[in-house]
């Protein structure tokens, strides 16, 4: 099997291509620098570093994860012309993919679409939508499938979010500005993120799975996001709980209604628990 995989220095790409080439599939993972992640993988012979698509010269590439996308940090996600720049990047991934008759096209959305709140979502909405006309037009046979992926966290993700600032302030008995964190909010383990992109690989697999418009990829664990605070603030019971400084801030735009990812698609998968996995981090 062999896989492209864009954006494969990002953190869900990343964590994708390790887990694939540890399986011994071949991925071609573009990127548009090195970085340390990507050394990591450097010499294992089914791992193949590029910077641009069209020096893959294999004819029988199994599917394409499309990850890549500029402008995801807070400054930049209500940038119209950064945010339609990755359209357009977009647009040229899948236009290589119906060429090269590549069977799947599994992009990754957001739950940033979910409101249409910033230009970050709507870009990701709209790329969609141009993709599933654009592979009709074209009488494609390749299979679109998008994922509005929530929030995804784990060991190496940005240093600059919310868990890793959470966890730094309550390890230091410091404190920290927070919003109300009355919304419901999702987090997903990245091992098990990863686990079920690989779903759409699985063409067993996949017979299980209706298809949709789009599949939305959260955990088991919905709930107040004052409740994801609360559990790390047990990862010291020294930490002063009014360092935690709820209404200081304003909540995130993007997804201050509340968030509630339907996972009905997802079958008999053995979620790894929040307070669990923040131990590891």
């Amino acid at each position: 099997m062999k896989i492209i995989v864009t954006g494969a220095n990002s953190f869900i790409g990343f964590n994708l291509c390790k887990n694939l080439v540890e399986d011994k599939i071949d991925v071609y993972a573009l990127i548009n620098k090195n970085t340390d992640k990507v050394d990591l993988l450097h010499g294992n012979p089914h791992f193949h570093v590029i910077t641009n698509i069209n020096d893959i010269k294999e004819t029988d590439i199994t599917a394409l994860y499309h990850f890549a996308w500029q402008g995801i940090d807070k400054s930049s996600r209500n940038d119209k012309k950064i945010q339609e720049s990755n359209i357009e990047m977009s647009k040229d991934i899948l236009e290589y993919a119906i060429s090269k008759k590549i069977p799947k096209f599994i992009y990754a959305g957001s739950q940033a679409e979910i409101g249409l709140r910033s230009e970050y979502g709507r870009a990701k909405a709209e790329f969609a939508d141009f993709a599933e006309e654009n592979i009709a037009k074209n009488n494609s046979d390749m299979k679109f499938f998008h994922l509005r992926i929530f929030s995804v966290y784990g060991k190496g993700d940005h240093e600059d979010t919310l868990i890793n600032n959470l966890i730094t302030s309550v390890r230091n008995n410091s404190k920290i500005k927070l919003s109300k964190a009355e919304q419901l909010w999702n987090y997903i383990y990245i091992d098990d993120a990863v686990d079920i992109l690989k779903y759409f690989i699985d063409d067993d697999k996949m017979k299980e799975i209706p298809h949709r418009k789009y599949y939305e990829l959260g955990s088991d664990e919905t709930k107040p996001l004052k409740e994801y605070i609360g559990d790390i603030a047990k990862i010291n019971d020294k930490f002063d709980k009014s360092n935690l400084e709820f209404g200081a801030i304003e909540s995130n735009i993007e997804g201050d209604f509340g968030l509630n990812p339907d996972i009905s698609w997802i079958k008999n998968y053995k979620f790894t628990k929040f307070d669990d996995a923040i131990k590891l981090l």
